[in-house]
């Protein structure tokens, strides 16, 4: 049986901050994602291996997003291949601006900071549904300081991030607290669906002690957790930029 190929994102961004953002993102979606500092380095990756999406900021240093779409529709014109879809990221919205990058040969324009339930619509698969269950509001029960707010995130994130680390290991006992603490950590943030997944995980590890064998409530505690990081990085991203504005 072959087996299916995951969908190959590129991603363009001359900004090392909002690039991780949106690599974290089609990670958490099981996509094969690389990244390029530059249109220039972009292209090279593209004659590498087979593109399926290509997110290309329009502002960037010596290549621009518009100038690497139509590079990249020229490729595929020769080749004759299978077109991917490209689409424009830009803080700019300049009118008609849109219809421009079109013009160039990208699908769409999205604005920044991307709301990922944006990305939802793009015509690609394996992209993750939108999960309304995520309701930062739920920290208010603790602190309404801002500073505060971002601590208790960060220090939630650094917490989730080793959780993903210990799934990995075999130890029943230690996967069935793992799965009760995470259960608290969801309902810090409001992540209903990943406080469902942790706690399916855990009453299955109570019934029958040997979880190691269970591999996919495993697989998806690690999917939920890795889509609760990505909220909060964009969260807490767009928290950073109302600072400066």
């Amino acid at each position: 049986m072959n087996a299916v190929r995951k969908k190959y994102v590129l991603l363009v961004d001359d900004d090392p901050v909002h690039r991780s953002l949106l690599e974290q993102y089609f990670v958490s979606a099981s996509c094969e994602v690389s990244c390029a500092g530059s249109g220039v380095q972009a292209l090279q990756l593209i004659n590498t291996a087979p593109v399926d999406l290509v997110i290309t900021d329009l502002n960037m240093p010596g290549m621009s997003g518009n100038e690497l779409a139509r590079f990249i529709r020229k490729l595929e014109a020769n080749v004759k291949g299978k077109k991917c879809t490209i689409i424009g990221i830009t803080a700019n919205e300049e009118k008609d601006l849109k219809d421009r990058c079109i013009a160039d040969g990208m699908d769409s324009l999205l604005i920044k900071p991307i709301d990922f339930t944006q990305i939802n619509g793009l015509e690609i698969h394996s992209l993750p549904a939108s999960d309304p269950m995520v309701d930062f509001g739920a920290i208010s029960v603790y602190t309404k300081d801002a500073e505060q707010v971002r601590i208790i995130l960060n220090t939630l994130k650094a917490s989730l991030e080793e959780d993903i680390e210990t799934l990995k290991e075999i130890d029943p006992g230690l996967l069935l607290r793992l799965a009760h603490r995470v259960q608290g950590a969801a309902r810090v943030v409001g992540a209903k669906t990943l406080e469902t997944s942790a706690k399916e995980y855990e009453e299955a590890a109570l019934r029958n002690f040997g979880m190691q064998n269970d591999s996919y409530r495993r697989e998806e505690l690690v999917r939920q957790i890795s889509k609760t990081i990505l909220r909060i990085d964009h969260y807490l991203y767009e928290e950073q930029i109302e600072l400066f504005q």
